[in-house]
């Protein structure tokens, strides 16, 4: 099948991109001596996580118990809920998962970790648990570095509990004075850190600059968007999600109209895209809007606008006919993923594989090791 036979809008995920991504990840990673933990909570596709791991990552993160569920059935086996949870219903769940996987918990609080114990004791486990530590201020009351101390000294204590080491949700490429001081009062303690990890990071290409930092959770560069490009991480060529879309109308010179609005893109949250650029050409009155994406092949191009079906793309000069099929980078990658069933894997102008989501959790790992070992299945178009 061509990508031109796809009904639009259409989520396309171009192979040689997201290989590439990959490696160059797995590149840095290793060049700098820094483990690779994949956050699938930013794709939720458990193809793209296998090739993550088969390449460099040690296992996966999830963000909800859901994800977890979903992954592990799945077939993953090493995954960390970087979450504090307190829900007694959500850690049995987990703790269930641990009787045959590895499963790392956060705990942010003496009643987090208390309530972990008691339900690992009760199921008979030794449950691994990373401290987290929450540098973005987001937050009612930060603790501090002797409140840390305090519940690592817990977990120690307990004998249903591990150590594993802190999960730091870091707000720039500089570690604060906050996340130094609270790792070296540890480790003053006499306390080891097998892992500190850093989530949530955008500055994926810069963590080497923290020492202290051993695993870097991130998943959105096997994709990239364009709020990644505007950060200087990649190229507008290196984004391996777009929509494909179709032109319906050019009622100027200005404006082209697509049928891919809300519910193929979503309106991310303002935090997402308020330092994006305006459009280059912005619109008059109340269709003037931030940026929600950009055409692959053009950058004068600028999703600015988007009712529920419709999406507009301005630009200085109209290169559109109506009838012609685009390609738009999403500004939000996540967003977008969350509004479609469906996506394809391509390569040049062919569909190499057509999938579907299984109810918001992915696909399955058969579907993965096809895509992996079968080379019919990965070179050829359907």
């Amino acid at each position: 099948m061509r990508i031109g036979e796809l009904e639009t809008p259409a989520l396309l995920i171009e192979q040689p991109v997201l290989n590439a991504n990959i490696e160059r990840m797995a590149d840095y990673c290793r060049a700098h001596q820094v483990n690779l933990r994949v956050d699938v909570g930013c794709h939720k596709i458990p193809i793209i996580a296998y090739k993550q791991i088969v390449v460099r990552a040690c296992g996966i993160s999830c963000r909800t118990l859901s994800e977890g569920q979903g992954f592990a059935d799945a077939g993953f086996t090493d995954i960390l809920i970087p979450r504090s949870v307190l829900n007694v219903r959500e850690l049995e769940s987990m703790l269930n998962l641990a009787k045959h996987l590895e499963v790392h918990l956060a705990a942010d609080s003496l009643a987090a970790v208390n309530e972990i114990s008691r339900l690992s004791e009760r199921m008979g486990l030794q449950t691994l648990i990373l401290m987290e530590i929450d540098d973005n201020g987001n937050k009612k009351r930060p603790k501090t570095s002797l409140e840390t101390l305090e519940i690592a000294r817990r977990i120690i204590a307990l004998p249903s509990l591990k150590l594993a080491g802190v999960v730091i949700k870091l707000a720039s490429s500089v570690a604060s004075t906050y996340v130094i001081e609270t790792i070296n009062r540890l480790e003053t303690a006499g306390i080891p850190l097998p892992v500190v990890s850093c989530v949530d990071t955008g500055h994926l290409f810069q963590i080497h600059e923290i020492p202290q930092m051993t695993e870097l959770c991130v998943g959105a560069y096997a994709l990239f968007d364009y709020s990644h490009v505007c950060r200087n991480e990649c190229t507008l060529a290196d984004c391996a999600l777009v929509v494909l879309a179709t032109v319906i109308d050019t009622p100027s010179k200005n404006l082209a109209i697509v049928n891919a609005g809300t519910q193929t893109f979503t309106k991310t949250h303002p935090m997402h895209t308020d330092w994006l650029p305006a459009p280059s050409c912005p619109l008059a009155g109340d269709k003037a809007g931030k940026v929600f994406g950009v055409t692959k092949n053009s950058t004068s191009a600028t999703l600015c606008h988007l009712t529920e079906a419709y999406g507009h793309l301005s630009m200085t000069d109209n290169q559109f006919m109506v009838g012609e099929k685009v390609c738009i980078i999403p500004a939000n990658l996540e967003a977008t993923i969350s509004a479609h069933d469906t996506f394809a894997f391509v390569q040049d102008d062919r569909v190499l594989r057509y999938c579907q989501f299984c109810s918001r959790r992915a696909l399955l790992l058969k579907e993965t090791k096809d895509v992996e070992d079968n080379p019919d299945v990965k070179d050829n178009p359907m």
